[in-house]
């Protein structure tokens, strides 16, 4: 006979959101396995920018319109998170928001190993019919490089 093996711990789920309504998708199934487990949720949101030492070789202007490009982002990805958080918050559920500059899945894979995340839940690119075998690029990374489970949620059009 064997001998049962114990229920996964689950303390704190890591919640990519791209902007997308792919990630708002997603989104309930982190809510409600925080809201089972009584795990904490990192909510992140990644971006790319071009650097601005790139920038000095056109010229400076070109730099601080990054910078206000950067800023654009960021303004908005807080105001997106925060939809999240809001749920969270009424849910009593602890969490926090992450904004981190670089690839996607480098920093979904990366943070979640820095803060011992026990699941990463998101949302897949919702690809047409013809395309719907395969997933994202950073889903597919993020599958092939985390050291935590994955739960990748479809994303259907209506």
């Amino acid at each position: 006979m064997l001998n049962p093996v114990p229920p996964p711990t689950l303390t704190h789920i890591l919640f990519p959101s791209d902007l997308s309504e792919a990630s708002l998708a997603a989104f309930p199934h982190a809510l409600s396995l925080a809201a089972l487990f009584s795990a904490r949720v990192t909510l992140l949101h990644t971006y790319e920018l071009l650097s601005a030492t790139n920038a000095s070789y056109y010229d400076l202007a070109f730099a601080n319109t990054l910078k206000e490009l950067e800023m654009s982002l960021q303004t908005k990805a807080r105001l997106h998170l925060g939809r999240f958080s809001d749920k969270l918050k009424s849910a009593r559920i602890p969490h926090e928001m992450q904004l981190m500059r670089g690839y996607a899945g480098e920093c979904i894979t990366e943070l979640a190993q820095q803060q011992h995340c026990d699941l990463i839940v998101m949302g897949s690119r919702g690809l047409g019919a013809v395309n719907s075998f395969l997933l994202g690029s950073t889903s597919s990374y993020v599958l092939n490089h985390a050291a935590c489970p994955v739960m990748i949620v479809p994303f259907r059009h209506v």
